[in-house]
């Protein structure tokens, strides 16, 4: 399969050899294929548009353009100021095209003059999903709290060592005997950290991670700007792509929007900006906040679906520091470089004393 920009305009041309008033009989075995004709938006014929059908006749592929289920039309793949055109393709051969469902050809963006381009290919299997790894029950640990500290924070904790309980734990900790050795140092770190774990819990506040859902239809940016009209325009044209004064309308949003995308993006960073500025002199747990916030992107928590699973874990670093045993044709492949390595000292022709006679 090659699918992309071809910059070429093919028209209706065929991209098989016709068999119209041919002498020979037609083949009407099952492995024949005979595709039905092509539609196209796009009238035109270029030099590019010449090669790319000949190259789908010598290798036997196809165009998915035009004559497959969703874009029965040939829509346009391209708008431009001056016009529209079909350069992008998806090419396939005989076996993928039996086996291809749809192709679809979507609308304009903003983002690009040219449209994307969208196949669904049954290939006749799914993959299933095994959940008999024995390494999927591993238990890890949990990684400890995170407290939230503020202004109030250090008087709270303070209150709070300052407890009945929390003394009382203090003047056991301070009264055990503890060994010297390694047993006995890390019983000692433990009971102090436990200790300290509890006052914070007491008189902390735990950070508590947020779980975004997936935000659909929306871009990834704060300063994106969603009261426009080019969207509308855009399916309209996809609809009519040769109509002229929707084509201009079309174009004349996109100038606009793209500049209010920009004003929106200047006047975001602007902003965060100042409040970096006015937070680094005043408060500086309001300065990392703002600091931590000043990414573009909408979604800046990590989608717990994507991340890897504990078993997963386990195994990289399982495998990470494990020797790695070689295979046979590795083998050989290194012997032959060590051979290759050893022989420069048999060609040592010219590695001789200079004498003088």
């Amino acid at each position: 399969m090659i699918l992309g920009d071809f910059n070429a305009r093919t028209n209706t041309l065929e991209d098989f050899i016709s068999k119209d008033g041919s002498n020979f009989i037609n083949d009407t075995s099952e492995n024949c294929l005979q595709p039905k004709n092509r539609l196209n938006f796009d009238n035109q014929i270029n030099n590019h548009g010449k090669q790319s059908i000949n190259l789908c006749k010598n290798c036997d592929m196809k165009i998915l353009n035009g004559r497959t289920k969703g874009d029965s039309f040939g829509r346009a793949t391209f708008h431009g100021n001056n016009g529209i055109s079909v350069v992008d393709y998806i090419i396939c051969d005989q076996e993928l095209f039996r086996n291809t469902n749809y192709f679809v050809v979507k609308p304009p963006t903003y983002l690009s003059d040219h449209c994307q381009i969208i196949t669904w290919v049954g290939i006749g299997q799914t993959n299933e999903k095994s959940d008999t790894n024995p390494r999927c029950n591993i238990q890890m640990t949990k990684l400890p709290n995170e407290y939230i500290w503020d202004d109030h924070s250090k008087n709270n904790f303070r209150e709070s060592l300052r407890s009945q309980e929390i003394q009382k734990k203090l003047n056991e900790f301070k009264n055990s005997d503890f060994t010297t050795d390694l047993n006995g140092t890390n019983q000692c770190v433990t009971e102090f950290q436990n200790i300290l774990l509890e006052t914070s819990k007491k008189s902390l506040k735990i950070k508590k991670s947020k779980r975004r859902r997936k935000i659909t239809n929306v871009a990834q940016k704060k300063w994106f700007d969603k009261g426009h009209d080019l969207r509308k325009l855009s399916n309209l044209k996809h609809r009519d792509p040769t109509n002229v004064e929707l084509r201009k309308n079309y174009h004349d949003a996109l100038k606009s929007y793209k500049a209010t995308l920009q004003l929106k993006q200047n006047e975001f960073h602007n902003k965060k900006m100042n409040e970096l500025e006015t937070a680094s002199q005043n408060d500086f747990n309001l300065f990392w906040k703002a600091l931590k916030n000043l990414t573009d992107d909408l979604n800046t928590e990590t989608n717990s679906e994507n991340l890897p699973k504990n078993y997963e874990w386990y195994s990289h670093f399982e495998q990470l520091h494990r020797d790695h045993h070689l295979s046979e044709e590795q083998e050989k492949i290194i012997g032959k470089l060590k051979q290759k390595e050893n022989s420069k000292n048999l060609l040592n022709e010219l590695d001789m004393e200079i004498i003088n006679n």
